[in-house]
């Protein structure tokens, strides 16, 4: 047996890590100005939004002081809480190795509100955040309430990738429409909309959705491209493949005042390692490495094949069916690494 390599390839540490849409100062995204509320009764009035954010922030900072997502289970739910223990998991793992994880600075001090009008349950709530400190980008968070006694809970946060813009939506005076997640009159429904970009990440160019996506504009495509590109060098030693498709967590939408929606949901994706010559070595990036490391070291070898597991939140922009030129933008994305095998969990063909 080889040992596996501790190196990493420069760059592909900081995408394993997380980092993958930090860097240098760029232009944060604009939420364009909104209307002013006409006279009505507001679905969500802004002292209930204060009270919401403000008790699902003190939620966050109980979580984050002791490492323990359960804290925050009462203010989040899956995938947020999901991939919110993860994050604990990666720190802890990492944290006495080369590339120490941080969880995600959570904040929920408002820029825009968009709130949304459904008389009936559940109702959303998005939020475009102020930016935290030592980052350069604003969140984009979802919370939902389930039914009128339980809290509004956090189902996901993305960062807004640089440069892009929120499209219009109503104030929250008005409160804007939940689109339904078979919805037709779009581009492409909710659903269909978080599958066929997993697809798209997966196949690239390739990918018979590519088309409806502004990929040319896409950063986080981009980075995951290149991901890909740069892991494909163990091909010396052995194979390197990479899958995403749609988890079947429920997807958030809001409709925006040009006649298309926001829509955000989780996808999954699976990175395989197999050696395929006897002798070679892996370079494998290392926070994979540190998460192996749960058994006294025994995974530090590796015999076959090794499965890195990522979840991703993402937020898209998808137009009306007959926009001029439309085109499914995505907003923001949040991956993160949230498991390590030897072996592909239940799903083998997804492992390939």
């Amino acid at each position: 047996m080889s040992r596996i390599s501790r190196r990493a390839s420069a760059g592909l540490t900081a995408l394993a890590a997380l980092s993958l849409l930090a860097g240098c100062a760029m232009p944060v995204p604009s939420p364009d100005p909104q209307p002013e509320a006409p006279e009505s009764m507001p679905a969500l009035d802004e002292p209930r939004i204060d009270r919401v954010l403000e008790e699902l922030g003190e939620a966050i900072s109980a979580a984050d002081e002791e490492g323990d997502a359960e804290l925050a289970s009462d203010r989040m739910a899956n995938p947020a809480l999901r991939i919110r223990e993860a994050e604990y998991a990666l720190a802890q793992a990492t944290a006495d190795g080369d590339g120490t994880y941080s969880p995600r600075t959570l904040i929920t001090s408002p820029q825009v509100e968009i709130v949304s009008a459904a008389e009936d349950w559940p109702r959303t709530i998005m939020v475009v955040t102020e930016i935290a400190e030592g980052a350069n980008v604003p969140l984009l968070l979802t919370l939902q309430q389930e039914d009128p006694r339980s809290p509004y809970q956090l189902h996901h946060w993305v960062r807004l990738l640089p440069g892009s813009e929120m499209p219009p939506t109503a104030v929250p005076a008005t409160g804007s429409a939940q689109v339904a997640d078979d919805a037709s009159g779009y581009l492409v429904s909710p659903t269909d909309a978080i599958a066929q970009y997993a697809d798209v990440l997966t196949e690239g160019d390739g990918s018979d959705f590519a088309g409806s996506f502004a990929l040319e504009d896409d950063e986080f495509y981009g980075l995951v491209q290149d991901e890909a590109e740069n892991l494909d060098v163990v091909d010396e030693a052995g194979t390197f493949s990479q899958r995403t498709h749609a988890t079947d967590a429920p997807v958030l939408t809001m409709a925006t005042e040009d006649g298309g929606y926001i829509v955000v949901g989780e996808m999954r994706t699976r990175q395989k390692f197999t050696k395929t010559i006897s002798g070679s070595e892996i370079t494998v990036p290392s926070p994979h490495i540190e998460a192996l490391d749960s058994e006294d070291g025994l995974l530090e070898y590796l015999d076959d094949s090794l499965i890195a597991s990522f979840r991703t939140m993402v937020a898209m922009y998808v137009p009306a069916e007959d926009a001029e030129d439309g085109a499914v933008t995505v907003l923001g994305a949040e991956r993160v690494l949230t498991g390590v095998s030897r072996e592909c969990p239940r799903d083998e063909e997804r492992c390939a």
